[in-house]
């Protein structure tokens, strides 16, 4: 009986994590399908999972409705597979990009040797590297496209331990990237960074990363950073 509680056990989180969090109480809807339906636009993991939470929801029918007992008992790889996706919902909407940003934020200022930072990102594949002031709030940052724009313009011909950040800060602004940053507040849920990337790949545009701060002003501390390559480890089964 294990496998059929477990499985019933984890429906009902869904259920009540979706009603509770979108306000949607059991009347306002004809069943699991329709709430499905409501939240999806608001929740990319809903969205994605959508096909497979209906088959759930028939197999639950079955083995609740059908006779007063258990007629059946789902197998245990059905119960593991509807719990990863229960927990990857229930996570995307109990918690915030604070709890799942990429934190201390590596970061550079002015004085730093460019060099050392540019092999810095090479060794541990970081795409971005923030630019802060003393107070740690950003004011530019390095990228790929940074050094490729520099050697474009001919303003790198060589570096050395006297290069410094500073040399290229023309280049460093978030606004002469090709891609796009946002900023958000550390108690955003996870499931609006997925939609902001989301958008932005149905849009045809590129968001390069999303910086944390307190309250999501960008003259605010840099507190995290969360990449593509993040939001893939997210949403990845």
């Amino acid at each position: 009986m294990d496998a059929y509680q477990n499985f019933i056990a984890e429906f009902n989180r869904v259920d009540d994590v979706l009603r509770e969090h979108y306000k949607i109480p059991i009347q306002k809807t004809k069943g699991f399908p329709d709430l499905l339906g409501i939240v999806e636009k608001e929740n990319w993991f809903v969205k994605h999972f959508k096909s497979e939470l209906i088959s759930f929801n028939k197999l639950r029918n079955i083995l609740v409705h059908v006779s007063p007992q258990p007629i059946a008992i789902p197998k245990d790889d059905v119960v593991k597979r509807f719990k990863e996706i229960a927990d990857k919902i229930v996570h995307s909407l109990t918690k915030s990009v604070y709890d799942k940003c990429s934190r201390p934020v590596v970061t550079c200022n002015l004085n730093s040797c460019l060099y050392d930072v540019m092999m810095k990102m090479k060794k541990h594949l970081y795409t971005h590297v923030p630019v802060v002031d003393d107070a740690g709030r950003m004011i530019g940052l390095l990228s790929e496209g940074v050094f490729f724009n520099c050697l474009l313009e001919e303003e790198i011909f060589l570096l050395d331990k006297n290069t410094t950040v500073e040399s290229i800060k023309d280049h460093l602004s978030i606004d002469k990237h090709d891609e796009e940053f946002i900023f958000v507040q550390r108690n955003l849920g996870i499931s609006q960074v997925v939609n902001h990337f989301a958008e932005h790949v149905k849009s045809k545009k590129r968001l390069g990363a999303v910086f944390v701060t307190e309250t999501g002003k960008s003259s605010q501390k840099l507190i995290g950073i969360i990449t593509q390559a993040d939001i893939a480890s997210f949403i990845s089964m």
